[in-house]
């Protein structure tokens, strides 16, 4: 059969335009933008805005266009206001819209916390201030949200608190971000980005190369012993963003009296006992409460909430009162620690259905890993019977850190 010289100069210039525009909406902006150069007719398939509404979601998670606007003049305007940012910017919008939705669901005290954007001539001059431009996830983060207010109790990192010591971190506004630069010291090159009014507990990020840990790291500053050791949190802004983000959206942090607490759940820490009772805990590891020196063993501090709960159809008749609680907790090394003790940080609570009783406490490891399980002796009033109530292993873990010794060396 013989084949047409028409037939055989069929080529990608000859399809219909719905079928180019099929194949260009798996290009990047940035290649439809070279394709268009090409021919008159790839110019003009390149304006459809099937391909812009997809552009302005995948960059800018936009999914709705003003009206009387094409959404490829809706991406030119995203691209020049925010272009700069790609492509972080979609994880940080994702991120703040996590917290954002968290907050107003979770907890709506803390919905009027948060700072509206910082404007570009702000972040201009706080970098002209500095010396050194910010670092582009940090840049990013504060056009959405210029820190927050500065209340005692209420922040938007969440709070802890064990006897009389309390910390709620708060994320700080560019303009004590940038007077918090420092240039000397073991904090040079360095911004705090939060702070806690009632403890000495904040967060730094490195942002100039004058410092001896990697641009980008965000860590605490311990003030104890040694004035340059330090615990590091992420290795950029946009981790640790992101990861508290996540930690939000995935409910592991406990809400009490409309206030967020920064107690970690972890997955399974949940013991049930003869189907009537519930046992839960979450962890927090405390850096500021830490001790790490070059003359004697480290210390890292964890605290613990434990909730126990006895389920609402169970028996009256199985009501009781803790008497005595009882531990092991083994370090990195193996070693175990059996602990025994009457009550629970000094109260006796009583289990009946539908009672749930919370209680904090404290543990310290010598290695940065640890764990504790153990059970809890109870009195049964209807038959003077004495149950074991059961309590999951949990782990507990510091964040990696690095002494000033070490940072001394790298200089």
């Amino acid at each position: 059969m013989e084949i047409s010289a028409q037939q055989t100069q069929c080529n990608i210039f000859h399809l219909p335009p719905e079928t180019l525009v099929h194949i260009f909406s798996y290009f990047d902006f940035r290649d439809l933008i070279r394709c268009c150069k090409v021919c008159r007719r790839f110019y003009d398939i390149h304006f459809d805005d099937l391909l812009w509404k997809r552009f302005c979601y995948q960059n800018f998670l936009e999914e709705t266009c003003p009206e009387n606007v094409s959404w490829r003049s809706f991406f030119k305007k995203l691209y020049i206001k925010d272009g700069k940012y790609l492509p972080i910017y979609k994880q940080i919008k994702r991120a703040w819209r996590t917290i954002e939705n968290y907050i107003e669901t979770n907890v709506p005290l803390l919905k009027n916390s948060l700072a509206g954007p910082a404007g570009e001539k702000e972040l201009a001059e706080a970098e002209e201030y500095i010396g050194c431009p910010l670092p582009k996830d940090l840049r990013c983060s504060l056009s959405f949200h210029n820190g927050e207010s500065l209340t005692e109790y209420l922040g938007v990192l969440g709070m802890v608190q064990i006897a009389d010591h309390a910390v709620c971190e708060k994320l700080l506004p560019l303009a004590s971000i940038k007077m918090s630069y420092a240039e000397r010291g073991m904090l040079r090159g360095c911004c705090q980005i939060t702070d806690c009014s009632r403890s000495n507990v904040c967060q730094y990020l490195v942002i100039s190369d004058k410092c001896d840990l990697p641009v980008s790291t965000i860590f605490y500053h311990v003030h104890y012993v040694q004035r340059g050791n330090v615990f590091i949190s992420a290795n950029s802004y946009l981790r640790w963003l992101t990861q508290f983000a996540e930690t939000l959206q995935n409910g592991r942090f406990s809400i009490i009296d409309n206030k967020m607490y920064r107690f970690y759940h972890e997955p399974g820490t949940v013991a049930v006992t003869d189907n009537m009772f519930s046992v839960k805990v979450s962890t927090c590891f405390h850096p500021e409460l830490s001790m790490i020196s070059m003359t004697s063993p480290p210390e890292f501090f964890f605290t613990y909430r434990i909730t126990m709960s006895m389920f609402e159809d169970a028996p009256k008749s199985k009501s009781c009162q803790l008497i005595s609680r009882h531990w092991i907790s083994t370090d990195e090394n193996g070693i175990e620690d059996r602990i025994s003790g009457p009550g629970v940080v000094g109260k006796y609570p009583i289990m009946r259905p539908g009672v749930e009783f919370s209680w904090v406490s404290c543990v310290t490891f010598n290695t940065t890993y640890g764990n504790m399980v153990g059970f809890f002796t109870m009195l049964i009033y209807a038959t003077d019977e004495l149950i074991r109530i059961q309590c999951p292993r949990f782990h507990m873990k510091c964040l990696p850190y690095i002494t000033e010794e070490e940072r001394k060396k790298r200089l």
